[in-house]
């Protein structure tokens, strides 16, 4: 009898596990948080070069390099990636 049983055992999960697609999932969930912390982070830098904390060279260097990197995380998050949540 456990012969039978772990022979149906092999066949239920043979077939469930042939029946596993892989999904496809992308995150532009990601997106809009860099560009809502982006947002707070350059309004806070403008009260810096309003006050003379910083300069306006530093200033625009900062806000340059946030869009850029920001425009990268933007466009990886957009990316479909294999994810495997069958398990």
């Amino acid at each position: 009898m456990k012969n039978y049983s772990f022979i149906i055992f092999l066949y239920v999960s043979g077939v469930y596990f042939i029946n596993c697609q892989p999904e496809y999932i992308n995150s532009p969930e990601a997106c809009l948080l860099i560009q809502a912390d982006i947002q707070s982070l350059n309004a806070k830098d403008l009260a810096d070069f309003n006050s003379g904390k910083i300069t306006e060279q530093k200033y625009l260097e900062l806000q340059r390099m946030r869009e850029e990197g920001a425009l990268g995380i933007c466009l990886v998050s957009l990316i479909k990636r294999k994810q495997n949540r069958n398990f």
